[in-house]
């Protein structure tokens, strides 16, 4: 019983060293929030339209994912559809400076059919490739989805 217990807890400090490993090796935080693939397909999308563009990817970040998700049920839950109070969110979360930015879109199906929309729109287009942005969080209700940007 003890060398079973030996070798559990052997097999469970290998385990941690390669998971504490493979964290280490980013400079931004592991998020913890898992996106819908909706979510996934437009952080993706998203990333290869900056990457076009030469810019750096979008790290996403677990209080921009959450943020963004509680705006869209927001505005889906107040049956709303503005821009107006998007700054607000931001200060709920803790982010008072710097450059943030929002982009709104509903009613498509695809990933692609959102980040095309945004790409053709001059204001949406110039959130996805500012370069000032380093962050995203993505956040979705229904086929209301919203994308948070920013620097810090």
């Amino acid at each position: 019983m003890k060398k079973l217990i030996s070798v559990i807890i052997i097999l469970c400090l290998i385990a941690l060293v390669g998971w504490w490993r493979s964290v280490s090796a980013y400079s931004v935080p592991v998020h913890y929030l898992v996106l819908s693939p909706l979510e996934q397909g437009i952080f993706l999308g998203l990333n290869v339209r900056r990457q076009q563009a030469g810019l750096r990817p979008l790290y996403l970040r677990d209080d921009l994912i959450a943020g963004s998700r509680d705006r869209a049920d927001f505005l889906v839950n107040h049956h709303q559809w503005s821009h107006d109070g998007w700054i607000a969110g931001f200060k709920n979360i803790g982010i008072t400076y710097g450059h943030i930015g929002e982009n709104l879109a509903r009613n498509f199906s695809t990933p692609n059919e959102y980040v095309t929309a945004w790409m053709n729109s001059p204001s949406h287009r110039a959130n996805i490739v500012n370069n000032h942005y380093n962050y995203i969080g993505i956040g979705q209700d229904g086929s209301l989805v919203v994308t948070w940007f920013s620097e810090k």
